[in-house]
């Protein structure tokens, strides 16, 4: 049984797929299982990836590494892409990796062995944000008491992401609320790993390589793409909520919740100074409006500009 399978959603990477694939491919840790998933991508990601693998496939015998490729019917996204991806996964560990990053060559080792020490159900390590040339910020994980952790990231004090967090398969296994809205949709999966599992670790090592691309869809400015960004993560913070409430959770976290919705406004906070969407931004979790100057994770500072906001959105709805 492969040790580490690592899911890679393909889709319009022609530009990034060969740096990707190489670091993958390149890992010091035997025994793992790579699954891309190609969601339909319109360009040469595929033929390239191909030929990359091509190139290692001696090697990956040998080292009893498996490339698969696999195919969506058609193009579903990220968060979809995902979910197909799991259920190819045969290995004890599954980890995710986005086809525009790459990672180091000691990564999977290193969160697979301490995996191993510990006995942990989940291993998290540090990343870097770059470009290639330069490296904007760096970020690590502390927490490893769970209760602790949920708490950093519903705050943001600590990472969603799903690529730098190695989870057991067991974890996969058991009622999973899948996303799938393509903005946020890490906190949810991580919300869930985090609530199953029994012990955390931390490689204390910025393993993963984020590319930070000024051109991505996250960063389009758009009016349209900055209001489907603001309701699909306001949608998944929603479900986040409602993962924690069956939990009985949401009075231990109320303060946390509060900041989580208090985000998603922030999200779409240019939106508010807008007639035709003020209204919709008023009354989304319109009960945290007045409790974020309470706050204690919105900084003063935070909670002066949220004010300058509601004013304004207020004002609009009168005129």
């Amino acid at each position: 049984m492969p040790k580490v399978s690592v899911i890679i959603p393909v889709y319009g990477v022609e530009k990034y797929i060969e740096r990707c694939a190489r670091s993958l491919f390149e890992q010091t840790l035997d025994g793992i299982e790579y699954i891309f998933v190609d969601d339909c991508s319109p360009d040469n990601s595929i033929e390239i990836l191909e030929r990359v693998a091509g190139e290692y496939h001696s090697r990956l015998v040998e080292e009893q590494k498996l490339v698969r490729i696999e195919r969506m019917s058609k193009n579903c996204g990220l968060p979809a892409v995902r979910k197909y991806g799991i259920q190819f996964c045969t290995a004890e560990y599954i980890i995710h990796c986005d086809s525009d990053d790459w990672v180091e060559t000691d990564m999977y080792r290193l969160m697979y062995e301490e995996a191993k020490r510990t006995d942990a159900d989940i291993v998290m390590c540090g990343y870097k944000a770059t470009d290639g040339a330069r490296v904007f910020n760096e970020c690590y994980h502390q927490q490893t008491n769970k209760m602790q952790l949920l708490s950093s990231l519903l705050t943001l004090h600590e990472s969603w992401s799903v690529w730098n967090k190695m989870c057991k398969r067991s974890l996969y296994d058991s009622d999973i609320v899948y996303p799938t809205l393509a903005m946020g949709e890490d906190m949810v999966l991580t919300t869930q790993m985090v609530l199953n599992a029994q012990r955390i670790a931390v490689v204390n090592k910025a393993l993963y390589n984020y590319f930070y691309n000024p051109n991505s869809i996250t960063k389009v400015q758009s009016e349209s793409s900055r209001y489907k960004h603001w309701k699909d993560s306001a949608e998944n913070a929603k479900t986040v909520i409602s993962i924690l409430k069956k939990k009985g959770l949401e009075h231990k976290y109320a303060n946390e919740l509060v900041y989580l919705k208090f985000l998603q406004k922030e999200l779409a906070g240019d939106l508010a100074r807008k007639k035709k969407y003020s209204k919709e931004w008023l009354e989304m979790f319109q009960e945290i409006n007045l409790r974020t100057f309470s706050n204690p994770f919105i900084s003063k500072s935070g909670k002066m500009k949220f004010l300058v906001k509601l004013l304004y959105a207020e004002i609009l709805n009168v005129i």
